[in-house]
């Protein structure tokens, strides 16, 4: 059977994205950069909220690698990764070999507590501690593979022991990573559907006429019927269509709809809608609800899911099953961010994130028109802001079709793609020192930055300075990346990047990043030698707790900074790091070659300036004009001068 063309070109974009994200081919960090893309864009569409990445565990298998617990539904999903990386383009073909089984021994040998003796991690703990609680246990299969004639029912088959099983293939990934999402003109007619009117009371004016609420009665058939003719638009790009039929809540639903339909009105929590715009008439003395425009289904996929299920595969007569609605509408002069509190709190079921329910904020909108307008200054390319989820992919496919497509991909290289959640994330480790939030997630992040931006409107400078964040996110990333540390990378990221931007503080010189489109090779030797020192901080603080989590706690950030000893000094705290320091008496121009940047420079002035009676008039001159003549006018630094900074930066280094 051969591969469908929209599944090889799934396949290209996916391992295109990687290696924008990861440098080299090692199969570990291709691995975890795929795990990192796939969770991203299951908390974007709302199948997670906040997982934990699991870390390394002696008894931990690696297949696991990250996992969530719904307390209220008292399900823990475990995610499992079955990439390899790929030799061709050609995409491979699933087989479950015996990851099933591994997979049930596993998760049977906690629920009994077995091998329990010696040393035992705090994720193995946590996870047995969860399994233990007779948590509903869900096992999602994220692959990079085409699951060719239903292969994935055999591993399905054999865990059949859970009451919720997802595979997740290439095709689904696909969908869910690189499909359109531009649905916010989509006009929903309920008029072409024959299954009755639909009954609202409103509107309910908030904020003058900007915001309306409704609340409205939905036919069950007419939400089927909705489902099956427009899913992608109804329910973001709901690639999974259905979660179980066996899981609790939609085994409930199926149970309420099949015995007692006539109560299925007040047994459910019923729909949270958005629109962007309403259209209504007066039927019979009744207020009815004609169409939507931009119809999101934030709240009640999952019913909307069932009934669908009920209709079209167990071939269940609606009649009689209604669903009670609650629909806003937004209106483009809406109080800004109004739209992602909306996301933020009705969360009790599959959530629509923040990121993709605010991506057409006036804030958003700007920053992305932009980053349209400034080329960078080395190659002359553009960033995209990504606002839209996919909106990248979707233009080049467009841009394929006029013959275009190369011109698109060199103007816009794929690996300069900015996400809001991305960006989200650099700006408040580094700008707002609040590496908590940032480890806490990306919506988390998203939602923050979302509110401290919703009255502001950016500037190109703006733009300049969210690049190069990003810039300095990335090389830290595959630096750290680099230094295979054993676990908690993320949590490290976010803690290192937001220490040293706080340690450096105007020093750290955004616009020659920007300028360079790179970092110094100064910097990258700090995040080196902070890095390890981070992870180890923040272990040892975490004690016996899950350092993920705790590095979800603003105390984290707090004893970090108290506790931990380490300053930006001369290429790293130490003259052993640069032996040939102490030798430039000799040779008093070396210090040139040795230290040929302003922005290290920058360094030394700011600690001479803030050092207060340990440095003199002399160690201040002398810093700024190394500063402002180093790169623009070396020739007239003297060998006095050169001499005189080599003492002044043993003198630094011993401060520190």
């Amino acid at each position: 059977m051969p591969v469908e063309p929209s599944i090889s070109r799934y396949n290209q974009q996916l391992e295109m994205a990687l290696s924008s994200k990861v440098r080299g081919a090692s199969a570990s960090l291709r691995e975890s950069a795929f795990v990192d893309l796939v969770i991203e864009g299951l908390i974007e569409q709302g199948f997670l909220h906040e997982p934990v990445r699991a870390e390394p565990d002696v008894n931990l298998p690696s297949y696991i690698v990250a996992y969530e617990v719904d307390e209220n539904r008292k399900i823990l999903t475990l995610i499992v990764s079955d990439y390899e990386v790929a030799d061709s383009p050609t995409p491979r073909r699933f087989s479950p070999d015996d990851l099933s089984i591994r997979l049930q021994k596993w998760i049977e040998d906690a629920r009994k507590a077995k091998g329990s003796r010696g040393n035992i991690g705090p994720e193995l703990s946590q996870l047995r501690e969860l399994i233990g609680k007779d948590n509903e246990v869900a096992v999602w299969v994220i692959s990079n593979s085409w699951d060719e004639a239903g292969a994935a029912l055999g591993l399905i088959s054999d865990l059949g022991l859970y009451e919720v099983v997802d595979f997740w293939s290439l095709e689904q990934l696909g969908k869910l990573l690189y499909s359109p999402q531009q649905f916010d003109l989509v006009v929903t007619n309920f008029d072409d559907f024959e299954a009755g009117d639909v009954k609202v009371l409103g509107p309910f004016a908030i904020n003058g006429r900007s915001i309306e609420a409704y609340l409205a009665v939905f036919p069950g058939r007419l939400l089927a019927d909705l489902y099956q003719r427009n899913r992608e638009n109804l329910l973001s790009e709901n690639v999974r269509g259905y979660l179980s039929s066996s899981g609790r809540t939609n085994r409930g639903i199926l149970t309420t709809i099949k015995e007692e339909p006539s109560h299925f009105l007040a047994y459910n929590n019923g729909l949270s809608v958005t629109a962007s715009g309403a259209e209504l008439a007066v039927r019979n003395g009744s207020l009815v609800l004609e169409s939507l425009t931009g119809m999101h289904i934030v709240n009640g996929g999952q019913t909307t899911a069932s009934l669908h299920f009920a209709k079209y595969e167990n071939d269940s007569n609606l009649d009689g099953v209604w669903v009670q609605a609650k629909i806003t509408v937004i209106r483009d002069d809406a109080t800004p961010g109004f739209v992602s509190l909306i996301a933020q709190y009705a969360n009790t079921q599959n959530v629509v994130q923040a990121a993709n329910l605010t991506s057409n904020s006036r804030f958003q909108k700007a920053l992305a028109d932009k980053s349209r307008e400034v080329s960078e200054p080395v190659h002359g390319t553009y960033w995209y802001y990504e606002r839209v989820r996919n909106s990248y992919f979707v233009e080049q496919f467009q841009q394929r079709n006029v013959g275009r497509e190369d011109a698109f991909a060199s103007k816009y290289p794929a690996s300069q793609i900015i996400t809001p959640t991305e960006l989200a994330k650099a700006v408040m480790a580094t700008e707002h020192f609040k590496p908590d939030v940032a480890a806490y997630g990306a919506q988390k992040a998203f939602r923050e930055f979302a509110a401290l931006t919703a009255r502001k409107q950016p500037t190109q400078r703006d733009w300049k300075r969210f690049v190069a964040l990003s810039i300095l996110w990335r090389e830290a990333d595959n630096t750290i990346q680099g230094l295979d540390l054993g676990g908690y990378k993320s949590q490290v990221l976010c803690y290192t990047v937001a220490y040293l931007a706080r340690k450096l503080g105007p020093s750290l010189d955004l616009e020659k990043i920007w300028n360079f489109q790179t970092i110094d090779r100064q910097i990258i030797l700090w995040l080196q030698e902070l890095a390890p020192l981070v992870r180890t901080r923040l272990i040892e603080d975490a004690d016996k707790a899950n350092v993920a989590m705790y590095a979800r706690k603003p105390v984290a950030w707090t004893v970090l900074k108290q506790t931990l000893e380490w300053s930006p000094i001369a290429g790293g705290p130490s003259q052993e790091s640069h032996p040939g320091l102490s030798q430039s008496a000799a040779n008093p121009r070396k210090i040139l070659r040795q230290f040929p940047e302003s922005y290290f420079w920058g360094t030394i002035y700011e600690a001479v300036t803030s050092g207060g009676e340990n440095y003199t008039r002399d160690d201040m001159r002398l810093s700024f004009k190394f500063y402002n003549l180093i790169e623009a006018s070396p020739d007239r630094i003297s060998d006095k001068d050169c001499a005189d900074a080599a003492v002044l930066l043993e003198k630094v280094n011993r401060r520190s």
